[in-house]
Protein backbone atom coordinates (compact mmCIF):
# COMPACT_ATOMS: atom_id res chain seq x y z
CA UNK A 1 0.00 0.00 0.00
CA UNK A 2 2.44 2.55 1.11
CA UNK A 3 4.84 1.50 -2.37
CA UNK A 4 1.18 2.38 -4.26
CA UNK A 5 0.60 6.15 -2.69
CA UNK A 6 4.52 6.49 -3.41
CA UNK A 7 4.26 6.22 -6.84
CA UNK A 8 1.15 7.98 -6.84
CA UNK A 9 2.74 11.03 -4.96
CA UNK A 10 6.11 10.53 -7.34
CA UNK A 11 8.25 9.93 -4.42
CA UNK A 12 11.67 7.80 -4.92
CA UNK A 13 11.10 4.11 -5.03
CA UNK A 14 14.42 4.24 -2.49
CA UNK A 15 11.83 6.35 0.43
CA UNK A 16 10.93 4.04 3.46
CA UNK A 17 8.12 5.21 5.71
CA UNK A 18 10.63 5.28 8.66
CA UNK A 19 11.96 8.15 6.11
CA UNK A 20 8.80 10.55 6.57
CA UNK A 21 8.69 9.80 10.75
CA UNK A 22 11.92 10.78 10.74
CA UNK A 23 11.26 13.80 9.08
CA UNK A 24 7.86 14.53 10.96
CA UNK A 25 9.75 14.82 13.82
CA UNK A 26 12.64 16.29 12.95
CA UNK A 27 10.03 19.19 11.48
CA UNK A 28 8.21 19.50 15.06
CA UNK A 29 11.87 19.57 16.44
CA UNK A 30 12.82 22.85 14.57
CA UNK A 31 9.15 24.10 15.15
CA UNK A 32 10.16 24.22 18.78
CA UNK A 33 8.71 21.13 20.14
CA UNK A 34 10.29 19.90 23.75
CA UNK A 35 11.39 16.42 24.23
CA UNK A 36 8.87 15.66 25.85
CA UNK A 37 6.17 16.59 23.04
CA UNK A 38 8.51 14.40 20.35
CA UNK A 39 8.44 11.53 22.62
CA UNK A 40 4.52 11.48 23.06
CA UNK A 41 4.54 12.44 19.29
CA UNK A 42 6.69 9.43 18.05
CA UNK A 43 5.95 6.87 20.61
CA UNK A 44 9.23 7.15 22.44
CA UNK A 45 9.70 5.79 25.91
CA UNK A 46 13.36 7.53 26.43
CA UNK A 47 14.80 10.71 26.22
CA UNK A 48 17.81 9.47 24.27
CA UNK A 49 15.53 8.40 21.88
CA UNK A 50 13.85 11.58 21.25
CA UNK A 51 17.06 13.54 21.64
CA UNK A 52 17.73 11.65 17.59
CA UNK A 53 15.60 14.61 16.06
CA UNK A 54 17.09 17.26 18.10
CA UNK A 55 19.18 18.21 15.04
CA UNK A 56 21.38 21.61 15.41
CA UNK A 57 21.01 23.75 12.44
CA UNK A 58 22.77 26.80 10.79
CA UNK A 59 19.86 28.88 11.77
CA UNK A 60 18.58 27.20 14.92
CA UNK A 61 20.54 29.69 17.28
CA UNK A 62 18.59 32.76 15.47
CA UNK A 63 15.74 31.28 15.75
CA UNK A 64 15.85 30.77 19.48
CA UNK A 65 17.00 34.36 19.88
CA UNK A 66 13.70 34.92 18.05
CA UNK A 67 11.83 32.77 20.63
CA UNK A 68 13.38 34.56 23.90
CA UNK A 69 12.90 37.86 22.81
CA UNK A 70 9.48 37.41 21.70
CA UNK A 71 8.84 35.41 25.41
CA UNK A 72 10.67 39.08 26.94
CA UNK A 73 7.91 41.31 24.97
CA UNK A 74 5.36 39.31 26.06
CA UNK A 75 6.52 39.70 29.64
CA UNK A 76 6.93 43.29 29.44
CA UNK A 77 4.81 45.89 30.97
CA UNK A 78 4.28 43.63 34.27
CA UNK A 79 5.96 43.27 37.57
CA UNK A 80 9.54 42.45 35.16
CA UNK A 81 12.70 43.96 35.87
CA UNK A 82 14.28 45.12 32.57
CA UNK A 83 18.01 44.36 32.15
CA UNK A 84 19.91 46.41 29.84
CA UNK A 85 20.81 44.68 26.93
Amino acid sequence: MFSRAKARAGMPAEIRWHDLRHLAATRAAEAGATLAELMKRIGHSTVAAAMVYQHATDDGDARLAERMAALDEAHRGGNVIAFPA
